[in-house]
């Protein structure tokens, strides 16, 4: 998951745009349905609306929102007390508008939806931090971040009209297909509603998220023996087409150059109404074609059986990228559950060498960080604990374990790398939306006395990561971070990842989570690389000998 930061607002809004009444609203008719709205995730987000309010225009189908009081029925998600509203009716634009000073600036930032060209243009990448952190979990905790702020970048421009979506205003009304602005304003931030025949759910992350019984009952419900209408098909399509536009990060490196042709082969079996062939289509465009890890099925539409499972892991028709992965994991978790039972985080010496295994990168909640094995739930713990286990064993070689580490959240693996070194972080992510590199400089507090530049890191010891194909994701990351940072790699070449995972909810209710528009970059030396492709090892170590302690102790030292 991806470090969020929130910027202070300075003062109130004072209007760039003229309000103006002239003009004509739109020639449109349309019923208004109050739909109850459950947020599922309390505990991350405090929201108090019962109902989101939802339009149909002109006797269609198709679900619109009204801006002003989509984003009103979301506080507590977004911090709406800092959004201001005027109109331009002659312009046919309806704004959205915040001043903010962002610590080194006073920035103003726009979302303008015009119903004219049915555009909608966000004019600084810093709108989509106007959401509160999650209340579950503190993952800033012993972080601290200065912002870089983006290179420059030009304002963002979603042209609905190219995917036969329309923006509409009428009554001091602006109309926007709920569907779009569960994507652009939801789902890149880890939030998403969800309809299910008879009221809206809202959710942090997704429904995948959940225990598989509440998964379930969440999938149970009216929808489930409904039929789909060729017009709910067609702007399921329409808003793939859209998805994979925008949002899809891999999109450049994997040559997509035109969404019509990539979804030529999948176009009539994802229009059907047929709901097996809906998902047939999605797994084998989501899992077979692309092929990429990040990218796959959270759960299929609440028009199918509650029991169908995503099978993105279904090994007899999985893509080849899976298959390489579950051969590798195989191999490895009977080796390594001889030396870590349970393959949970622990630690082991031998001679001068130590090994720290970590199989994930997690952040605790408070309940869980109070607890006396906090180290098994937070990976920052870990390190305090493994490290000071070791502090008395005339240990030369500290090895990080990444061999099976498929991943997780990024602040967690932030403050594992504070251990390696005591310089700053350098931390980039390229936006593809606004085709703009960020930069933030990172620094961790190691021995939580509150201090940051105390150079408190372990940098007594000789820095290694292990890594395979099976180092993912964050993982990924770390190794090359670490590498960055001057740690040694050993083992295989990592496996890749540099985007984060976008959950988003189609018009029909399907779940699809894809490698996302931000993407990130190391510095390797003067040069900002993407690690996509993983990053090579400087000792190369066969899989076989992964978990031989005495091996990688004789190879360290020599």
């Amino acid at each position: 998951m991806k470090t969020k930061k929130i910027i202070i607002i300075f003062f109130a809004f004072i209007s760039i745009f003229l309000l103006n009444s002239c003009g004509k609203d739109d020639d449109i008719n349309y019923t208004e349905e109050k739909i109850p709205f459950t947020n599922l995730t309390p505990s991350y987000y405090k929201m108090n609306a019962e109902y989101l309010n939802t339009y149909y225009i002109d006797n269609s189908g198709v679900k619109y929102v009204d801006v002003n009081n989509f984003f009103k029925t979301l506080d507590g998600f977004y911090i709406t007390s800092y959004f201001k509203k005027t109109v331009s009716k002659p312009r046919k634009m309806y704004f959205l508008h915040v001043t903010a000073n962002t610590g080194s600036k006073i920035e103003n930032l726009v979302i303008s939806f015009n119903w004219n060209d049915d555009t909608i243009t966000i004019n600084n990448p810093l709108v989509f931090n106007l959401v509160h952190s999650p209340s579950a979990v503190d993952y800033m905790a012993h972080i601290s971040e200065e912002d870089g702020g983006y290179d420059e970048y030009q304002p963002l421009v979603f042209n609905l009209k190219n995917y036969n979506f329309n923006i509409y205003y009428k009554d001091s009304k602006c109309f926007v297909p709920l569907s779009i602005m569960n994507t652009i304003f939801c789902s890149g931030s880890y939030y998403n509603i969800y309809y299910n025949g008879e009221k809206y759910l809202g959710t942090f992350y997704d429904i995948s998220a959940f225990d598989d019984e509440t998964i379930k009952t969440i999938k149970t419900n009216k929808l489930n023996s409904e039929t789909q209408t060729e017009e709910l098909r067609e702007e399921t399509y329409d808003q793939l087409r859209f998805v994979m536009d925008y949002y899809y990060g891999l999109k450049e490196y994997k040559n997509i150059t035109d969404t019509i042709e990539l979804f030529k082969d999948y176009k009539d079996d994802i229009l059907s109404i047929n709901p097996e062939k809906n998902r047939n289509a999605y797994y084998k465009l989501f899992i077979n074609y692309l092929d990429d890890l990040h990218t796959r099925i959270g759960s299929y539409s609440f028009y199918n059986s509650p029991d169908i499972l995503p099978g993105n892991w279904d090994l007899d028709k999985t893509s080849n990228a899976r298959k390489k992965y579950k051969e590798i994991e195989d191999l490895l978790k009977d080796k390594a559950e001889i030396c870590y039972p349970d393959l949970k985080s622990t630690y082991r010496t031998y001679n001068n060498t130590a090994i720290l295994f970590m199989p994930n990168f997690v952040t605790a909640s408070e309940n869980q960080l109070a607890s006396v094995d906090n180290y098994l739930y937070d990976s920052y713990e870990f390190m305090k604990w493994a490290l000071n286990g070791i502090e008395n064993q005339n240990i030369k070689n500290v090895v990080l374990d990444l061999s099976i580490n498929g991943g997780g959240n990024v602040a967690a693996l932030l403050k594992v790398l504070g251990f390696m070194s005591d310089e700053d972080i350098d931390y980039s992510d390229y936006n593809f939306l606004f085709k703009a590199k960020m930069t933030s400089k990172i620094k961790i507090d190691v021995n939580g006395d509150d201090l940051y530049s105390d150079n408190d890191a372990y940098t007594k010891y000789n820095w290694y990561i292990l890594s395979g194909f099976n180092t993912f994701s964050a993982a990924n990351s770390c190794v090359a971070l670490g590498k960055s940072l001057g740690a040694k790699i050993i083992g295989q070449k990592s496996g890749g990842g540099m985007c984060s995972v976008m959950p988003i909810v189609l018009a029909d209710s399907t779940t699809i989570e894809i490698s996302s528009n931000l993407a990130q970059m190391v510095k390797f030396g003067d040069k900002y690389e993407f690690i996509e492709g993983g990053i090579e090892p400087d000792v190369l170590i066969d899989y076989e000998n992964f978990y031989d302690i005495s091996y990688i102790d004789n190879l360290l030292n020599n």
